[in-house]
């Protein structure tokens, strides 16, 4: 009889311990699923964090994570993630996506339970930043590009200068703006490229401009070298 009563003791444990170690898994399928409220109408899928009882600076409201050294059977020494960034205090990464890896906490002000690091930011505008928190400009890049081709879309590229009727600055006028600007006309300034960059497209225009308006008095002074040697040559003929 106590050999029964051991041998159910036993299993009832064994039983429980095994309960305990099961993971409860709940399937979603099908079109006007939910994952956190039902409340939620209009949409084929829904996902929504908790809204309330949380602190607003302990990082995002809503994080899709992998942690370090768990995305299968590669060992990373970073995590990944997907964002939906929310915080209290200003000048944060508030109303911004971000997708990046953890490199430190407390990343743009947003707190302490952050996991991941300022690769990629797409902001309510959809201004896209990458190293940076606030794109000004539909694609913000903090660093370096490389590509195979680039194309930038210009109009009124200026072929004009070949007009009859265009004004070439002569080349006393260009060299007395030079004297007081020390930069050619039409031209930025090196202080002014230091503060607001260049533009590809309008840069290219100016500098082709400038190539053009020198061809004409390349060949204007081909002209006058013609004619002068002309006149050499008759004066050694007399």
């Amino acid at each position: 009889m106590k050999k029964n009563y051991a041998f159910l003791f036993l299993l009832i444990v064994f039983s429980a311990r095994l309960k305990a170690q099961q993971t409860q898994t709940r399937n979603v399928t099908g079109p006007g699923s939910l994952i956190g409220s039902s409340l939620i109408a209009g949409s084929d899928f829904v996902i929504q964090a908790n809204t309330g009882g949380r602190f607003t600076d302990k990082g995002a409201a809503l994080e899709f994570a992998i942690p370090a050294g768990t995305d299968g059977l590669n060992v990373w020494g970073q995590g990944r993630i997907l964002t939906v960034a929310q915080n209290q205090y200003n000048g944060d990464a508030t109303g911004k996506m971000i997708l990046g890896t953890r490199r430190m906490m407390n990343k743009y002000g947003t707190a302490w339970e952050w996991y991941y690091g300022d690769d990629i930011v797409i902001d309510g505008a959809g201004n896209v930043g990458m190293g940076m928190l606030s794109p000004a400009e539909k694609l913000s890049v903090n660093g370096s590009i490389r590509a195979k081709a680039i194309k930038v879309e210009s109009q009124n590229w200026p072929d004009y200068v070949f007009d009859e009727d265009y004004k070439v600055n002569s080349l006393l006028e260009v060299e007395q703006f030079i004297k007081t600007n020390k930069h050619l006309p039409e031209m930025p300034s090196a202080k002014e490229v230091d503060a607001n960059g260049i533009e590809l497209g309008e840069m290219n225009k100016l500098l082709l401009k400038k190539i053009e308006e020198l061809t004409l008095h390349l060949i204007d002074q081909q002209k006058t070298i013609n004619k002068q040697g002309k006149q050499i040559e008759q004066l050694l003929n007399k």
